[in-house]
């Protein structure tokens, strides 16, 4: 009884931790709202003021909605070391390593993938989409609190999808996957990436594209890690 005191005084002290931590790091990034709207707007590749909003909270609200993103982006690090430091103790002196390897590898492939985002894939998704508008007369003009959900929805499932190395990492450890079943099952995983694909993003060919291409990258690294592991064993 003592010792599940121990734990749970522990798990509470720590959630704690987080969280207060989680309402600086809010109050940081919601003073710099403007600004992080701004960047998150460069693929649009228009001025600011080409935007609209229609409802009187919709600037406030936007603000609010990403700053608390950005908040627990730069919280994740923390997080992940925290849960990893809170395990440690039950973890044999191989799991150590690899859960220490996870707790690092995990907030960072979700930021890549938020830059990823970013950069590469909402740039060829506003090119795309806009130039359907060629040879028609009307303006595009975005409305914030639209794109920022759109957004933010591409960073979630892009975010989800990066952490496929870590979950096949955990799986192969627990000996619940092996890298032969990996190799074996390429093909039917392919066939499954693209129909995963098309449920997570919107109903066009080329969105289903761009996420599927990563997804299959990534289980070629899963595939590389499952080997490695193996080797360990």
């Amino acid at each position: 009884m003592s010792s599940f005191l121990s734990h749970y005084g522990e798990l509470r002290a720590r959630i704690l931790n987080c969280t207060l931590l989680y309402f600086v790091l809010f109050a940081i990034c919601f003073s710099f709202a403007q600004d992080l709207y701004i960047l998150i707007s460069i693929p649009l590749n228009i001025p600011s003021t080409g935007m609209i909003f229609t409802d009187i909270t919709e600037v406030f609200q936007c603000q609010i909605s990403l700053a608390s993103y950005c908040a627990f982006l730069l919280l994740a690090p923390f997080i992940s070391w925290e849960v990893y430091h809170f395990i440690k103790p039950a973890l044999y002196k191989d799991e150590v390593v690899l859960a220490r390897l996870c707790a690092i590898l995990s907030p960072f492939l979700f930021i890549i993938s938020s830059i990823f985002v970013l950069e590469i894939i909402m740039p060829f998704m506003v090119k795309f989409f806009i130039s359907f508008n060629n040879n028609m007369n009307v303006k595009f003009q975005p409305k914030m609190d639209q794109y920022l959900i759109t957004f933010l929805k591409l960073v979630t499932t892009f975010g989800v999808v990066f952490q496929f190395p870590i979950i096949v990492s955990i799986l192969v450890k627990i000996r619940l996957l092996t890298a032969y079943n990996l190799a074996k099952y390429r093909r039917h995983s392919i066939v499954v990436i693209f129909i995963l694909a098309a449920i997570l993003t919107p109903p066009d060919v080329f969105s289903q594209i761009i996420l599927a291409l990563p997804l299959l990258l990534l289980y070629e690294i899963s595939l590389l890690i499952a080997k490695f592991i193996e080797r360990g064993c």
